[in-house]
């Protein structure tokens, strides 16, 4: 039986960004059900509602089998990249055929078998259920989120440099490159922190770092539909109202904190979101 204590902090930013995730997901979905940007969008969003799920399992389960299971398919949350290609692909009007969809779904399907060999999890301690991937399973993923997000980026720059697309895709560029970016490399830099001091026996949890991390990248997505205009949605004209929501979501996680650093991360990134979605 894994032995922890859950703070508070992990539900509410769990269950906050889930819901936030969730809501703007559907809400992309439900706009335009047929149209395959939307349903690709909502899909690469739902698998970080379902990734963040996956890791309140892992804090709240006490059950080593569960938790080992959950650990496990984890790693399937890389589906994220997987859909945002096929999404930017939609987006930039660039053709796709299911057979090549599938062909970039490959690696993705070996991961899932992957998932339950010795070649995912290196060390799973069955006291608090802490565990690190292998150098292999890393490197495996790593690999494909730098090869996919790159593909994407070429796509959505070939897209901004034509001159006969509106300004209004290039300003939707603008908030796509950068937010992608940012989470792919803040997912490595949470990965390798946790696997180094976990085998180091110096374990640091950056869960907290972690989730806030997500709330910073669905937000971007969020502002993205409300300022923008990413998926022909009007312009909500308060702004107050999302400065609002927004500040309610950080003063939780600040209220609820685990510690200063996730304290001062929370309020930086909550300023740092203000800046960018008053100024879109």
């Amino acid at each position: 039986m894994c032995q922890f204590e859950t703070p508070v902090f992990i539900y509410y930013s769990h269950i906050t960004v889930f819901i936030l995730t969730l809501l703007t997901g559907f809400i992309i979905l439900f706009k335009d059900i047929k149209h395959p940007i939307n349903r690709n969008a909502f899909y690469f969003i739902l698998i970080i509602a379902l990734w963040t799920i996956d890791d309140l399992v892992q804090w709240t389960a006490h059950s080593v089998s569960l938790n080992m299971f959950s650990a496990e398919i984890s790693v399937m949350a890389d589906l994220i990249f997987l859909f945002f290609l096929y999404f930017v692909y939609h987006f930039t009007c660039t053709e796709i055929s299911i057979k090549k969809k599938w062909l970039l779904a490959i690696p993705y399907i070996l991961l899932l078998f992957l998932a339950f060999t010795k070649y995912n999890i290196q060390v799973f301690n069955i006291s608090d259920c802490n565990y690190a991937h292998t150098k292999f399973m890393n490197g495996y993923l790593y690999l494909f989120e730098f090869l996919y997000i790159g593909w994407a980026s070429y796509l959505l720059i070939k897209y901004y440099r034509n001159p006969i697309n509106s300004s209004q895709a290039r300003s939707q560029i603008k908030v796509l490159l950068p937010a992608i970016w940012f989470f792919i490399i803040w997912i490595i830099i949470y990965e390798e922190i946790s696997r180094i001091s976990f085998l180091s026996n110096n374990y640091i949890d950056v869960t907290p770092q972690f989730i806030i991390g997500n709330l910073f990248f669905v937000s971007l997505i969020a502002f993205s539909i409300i300022k923008k205009d990413l998926f022909e949605f009007c312009s909500v004209p308060l702004n107050w109202l999302v400065v609002f929501v927004w500040l309610l979501i950080f003063v939780g996680m600040l209220l609820f904190s685990m510690n200063i650093g996730s304290s001062i991360i929370s309020g930086i990134a909550y300023i740092i979101l203000m800046i960018i979605f008053l100024k879109m």
